[in-house]
């Protein structure tokens, strides 16, 4: 996997959460880039509103996904920080908008 692909890296902290975050444009295989987001709390796990602002903030109007992959493949460098992937599966994208509560989208962009 190659990061940085002819983007420079955007940081994103808030001094009063505790909370900094680093966005990357990751390729995950060839020609197959995506957003990725490491979000970092001081003292714990980030919690969901600290993870969605951060994303927010790094890039509104992307949609990501946090993975949870099976137990065998955890890795656990950084006890504090979760990982946001820009999601590419259009249909679950779709059933995400179906079920939408109606809010003013994210403004921003992809």
């Amino acid at each position: 996997m190659q990061r940085w692909r002819g983007v420079a890296p955007r940081f994103f902290r808030n001094p009063e959460r505790h909370l900094e975050a680093a966005l990357s444009r990751d390729e995950l295989a060839p020609g197959d880039l995506r957003w990725h987001i490491s979000v970092r709390h001081l003292t714990r796990v980030p919690e969901w509103d600290e993870v969605a602002l951060a994303g927010h903030e790094l890039r509104p109007g992307v949609v990501f996904c946090i993975g949870v992959p099976p137990r065998s493949w955890w890795l656990n460098l950084h006890q504090h920080v979760l990982h946001l992937y820009e999601l590419k599966d259009e249909q679950l994208i779709r059933q995400w908008q179906f079920e939408r509560l109606g809010m003013e989208p994210t403004k921003g962009g992809g």
